[in-house]
């Protein structure tokens, strides 16, 4: 955090919820916290195979537009960000603003990964190379 944020007393809060989705998360009232920003980190949710055979999606991704807060989404390629705002507006059921549009980012991995799903088409992966933001 930088020196003017820690001088104001600002303070950045992570909620790690282990073993449950993020829609399951939402409907604990226990414990949920209404998020100021959502992140998914290289979700690669316009993919059609899902969790244990089950496409966990459209709650989730439901869920998250009903906080109301900005959602970033970054990507390893350039193919699959716009497919993953593509995916988001349709599952959301709600009009999204988009705040900035799939393109490179400036804080991605500059490490490559190799890629095993799409190895013909692109060989090389770069963790959060791209993103968007939506609200």
């Amino acid at each position: 955090m930088c020196r003017t944020c820690r001088l104001k007393c600002r303070v950045v809060k992570f909620d790690f919820q282990c073993r449950r989705f993020y829609h399951e998360y939402c409907r604990d009232a226990s414990c949920y916290t209404r998020p100021d920003l959502i992140c998914f980190f290289n979700p690669i949710m316009h993919s059609p195979y899902g969790y244990a055979g089950h496409d966990t999606w459209p709650d989730t991704l439901l869920a998250a537009a009903t906080a109301n807060c900005p959602i970033v989404v970054t990507s390893y390629t350039e193919l699959d960000c716009p497919l993953d705002l593509i995916r988001l507006q349709k599952e959301a059921r709600r009009p999204l603003r988009i705040v900035q549009q799939p393109r490179l980012n400036p804080y991605g991995s500059c490490r490559p990964d190799r890629n095993f799903i799409s190895d013909e088409v692109t060989p090389l992966i770069f963790k959060n190379y791209h993103y968007f933001v939506v609200q």
